[in-house]
């Protein structure tokens, strides 16, 4: 599929990137890093950059758009049936929307640097309400810091080593951006700890 998707050249790597928001077949940090070697390979390092970008953005605003589709008051019930389900009273349940829909951005921006958890937090975002142009700039902002770790990540892997196999070089740039993340939220987890 990759290939066959590639060969419609950068409408081809937009429309993967697209999809690989809305239905997330293949992880975002392999698809990401073989656009970087496939630029290596066939050049347009900057035009595939930006185009994978702006083809995640879009699946990005996507996601948001079908969480806004649900109703405010389906939306707001089941997040207080959830809360209430684990605990939660509905009071501080209100509060905690409340937040989410001032917050939302924020928390769209910085989840889009973490795998899996970035593909949910458009949706969501838009489920609770929060404000489009603040969701969209975070999404643009944290998407651009993503794809183009990755993406430049395995770009310069595959211009320094040709001789390598295209997949080693996509699996070593995930697996050193996935040890940077879970070296970051084990900083984060103790830093917390010591403030507490």
């Amino acid at each position: 599929m990759f290939e066959t998707l590639v060969s419609f050249g950068l409408l081809g790597v937009f429309a993967i990137a697209t999809l690989e928001r809305v239905l997330p077949v293949v992880p975002s940090y392999v698809l990401f890093a073989l656009i970087g070697v496939m630029a290596a390979e066939q050049g347009g390092f900057a035009a595939n950059l930006m185009v994978a970008i702006l083809g995640s953005f879009f699946g990005g605003t996507l996601l948001y758009s079908l969480g806004y589709l649900v109703p405010p008051d389906r939306s707001t019930s089941i997040a207080i049936w959830v809360g209430r389900s684990m605990g939660g009273k509905p009071e501080s349940i209100q509060k905690w929307l409340g937040r989410i829909e001032r917050k939302g951005a924020t928390l769209v921006g910085i989840t889009q640097i973490v795998p899996t958890i970035r593909l949910l937090s458009p949706f969501f975002a838009g489920f609770f309400r929060a404000r489009f142009l603040s969701v969209s700039l975070a999404l643009a902002l944290g998407t651009s810091v993503w794809v183009s770790l990755l993406v430049s990540a395995a770009w310069i892997g595959a211009l320094y080593m040709p001789d390598s196999n295209p997949l080693s070089i996509t699996l070593w740039v995930t697996f050193a951006l996935l040890t940077v993340e879970v070296l970051a939220g084990i900083i984060w987890y103790l830093a917390r700890k010591v403030l507490e």
